[in-house]
């Protein structure tokens, strides 16, 4: 199924898993129904990523927003060189130059989670698959 099938508005996050190794995460969600629909948000090839407003208590995703990866970029300029000596977001952050072209060179997209309720945050990735399950 593509994402154009199976809407996530409003579903909460029952957990979500994020890969080191195999640079993917996954959210696992459910919207409140009779009988209760259950989708996966797999993102892959990821590359950074931040969320906040993190809680035990379920987020309510409003959406996965597609944004232009410069978009995030530019919103973290300021931070950079604090987050440089940490090795955060990473070496192809130096400067926009080299952030836009990493981001033409590898096809990287990216998302703004926004929430009803709960966390948000961005992911910058390749891909995003909704997996019914």
């Amino acid at each position: 199924m593509s994402d154009s099938e199976r809407s996530v508005h409003d579903n909460l996050i029952l957990s979500y898993e994020v890969s080191c190794a195999e640079k993917t995460i996954r959210f696992r969600t459910q919207f409140d129904a009779d009988p209760p629909e259950r989708t996966d948000v797999l993102f892959s090839g990821v590359v950074s990523y931040q969320f906040k407003l993190d809680s035990l208590t379920p987020s309510i995703i409003f959406d996965f927003e597609p944004h232009s990866p410069m978009d995030v970029y530019d919103g973290l300029a300021a931070h950079l060189p604090n987050t440089f000596p940490f090795g955060w977001p990473g070496p192809w952050a130096t400067s926009r130059e080299s952030a836009r072209a990493y981001f033409e060179e590898n096809r990287i997209s990216a998302w703004y989670l926004s929430s009803s309720l709960g966390m948000r945050g961005w992911i910058l990735a390749e891909t995003k698959t909704v997996i019914p399950l």
